[in-house]
């Protein structure tokens, strides 16, 4: 009789205990954002990808490292004023972190953080980065970025969490600003160059040109007496340094610039009349070469040179009708037969000086769109895009025996 009681007094005290858990947890809820696996990396983001407005980037030591901020103009770059952000970069990176997804539960230590980049950003020696996410309607989001897992992933944590998961996805930050900018600054072929002219200080001019946009090789001027060039086309990389010209970083033209004997300068003559001027030089440490550019036109070697396509397309006419008669006519052997036509009967119907408006005005608005992209801003440049404008004569010769 005991043990009947006994026992049924143990299942009763059993039962209120399991009550009074499943009730403890029903009224306490989760805590909010937290994670789980097969979640969203940022819950919420694929549906409002196109509300966000900022993206922070902070790295070691809680130092800002870059703030990209979408305005009217498109995204652009806080930390460079406003320069323009490269957009495929920003977009793919949004869809990346939208569509990643948690694949596996990591370490909740703070002790191991660092071995997978994912300590606290105030560290001062943190690995990973920070991301900020702001939108509209009170969007927020934030999520530390550590360390890439190989084919794997990423490894992530929230800051406020202390779980910290491998995601899938690769959103590797670049911690660099240059690859989150809009790079190009130029990009004119070496067939369109007819002349550069080169000054280093106050040193002699240095000039090569081509006599037509056919021609292969550049040449160079006023070679010395008795000494030769090392190769016909030393002189190619002068003509296309303005070819795909790019940027590494984007600086506030403040208008200073070094002594006059550190700058190089380099006019490049298109052979439309398009004219581009370009200073540059190395910063204080000598590391970095920084640059301007700016366009013009000559009015009167763009109207010369359009009128010279004009006439080469009547040539073109004037030799296809003839060809054309030949061939009609036919050949015999034993035959001379003289075919001719008169250039004014073949002459196609051009309104040259319709052409001549329509021509400067294309020329006109591609020196606008160079100005406007260039005009107040100073560019650090590639080394191999300052190394063609760090020439003179005796770079250019063969060695003497």
């Amino acid at each position: 009789m005991m043990n009947k009681r006994f026992m049924s007094l143990v299942v009763i005290a059993g039962a209120t205990v399991v009550l009074a858990t499943v009730l403890s947890m029903r009224h306490t809820p989760e805590r909010e954002g937290s994670l789980g696996a097969g979640e969203a990396l940022v819950p919420g983001l694929s549906e409002r990808i196109n509300d966000i407005q900022r993206i922070g980037f902070t790295a070691a030591g809680g130092e800002p490292v870059l703030t990209l901020e979408r305005g009217e103009s498109g995204w652009g770059a806080q930390q460079r004023d406003g320069w323009p952000a490269d957009v495929t970069r920003v977009r793919g990176f949004l869809l990346a972190l939208a569509d990643a997804r948690l694949l596996e539960a990591k370490t909740a230590n703070p002790e191991r953080y660092a071995t997978l980049g994912v300590e606290d950003i105030d560290t001062a020696d943190a690995s990973g980065v920070r991301v900020d996410l702001e939108g509209e309607g009170g969007f927020n989001s934030s999520l530390i970025i550590g360390n890439q897992a190989g084919m794997s992933g990423m490894y992530v944590r929230r800051p406020d969490e202390a779980g910290s998961w491998l995601a899938s996805g690769d959103f590797v930050v670049h911690k660099d600003i240059g690859p989150w900018l809009q790079r190009g600054i130029a990009d004119i072929g070496s067939s369109r160059i007819q002349q550069v002219e080169l000054a280093i200080g106050d040193g002699p001019a240095l000039r090569v040109h081509k006599d037509s946009a056919d021609s292969a090789n550049f040449q160079v001027a006023d070679v010395p007496a008795g000494r030769q060039l090392s190769s016909d086309f030393v002189a190619n990389g002068m003509g296309s340094m303005l070819s795909t010209l790019n940027l590494e970083d984007v600086s506030r033209d403040d208008g200073q610039e070094p002594a006059a004997a550190d700058i190089h300068r380099a006019s490049y003559r298109l052979f439309d009349g398009i004219v581009i001027e370009l200073q540059a030089w190395r910063d204080d440490d000598g590391s970095q070469p920084w640059a301007r550019l700016s366009a013009s036109l000559d009015e009167d070697a763009a109207q010369a040179h359009i009128r010279a396509r004009v006439e080469q397309e009547q040539a073109q006419a004037v030799a296809l009708a003839q060809n054309e008669a030949g061939a009609e006519i036919g050949s015999d052997e034993e035959e001379d037969v003289s075919v001719g036509s008169d250039p004014d009967d073949v002459l196609p119907a051009i309104d040259v000086d319709a052409r001549l408006v329509d021509g400067l005005d294309e020329l006109r608005r591609e020196v606008a769109r160079i100005n406007e992209r260039t005009e107040g801003w100073l560019f650090r440049l590639p080394a191999h895009k300052f190394d063609p404008i760090n020439k003179r004569m005796d770079d250019l010769l063969a060695a003497v025996d």
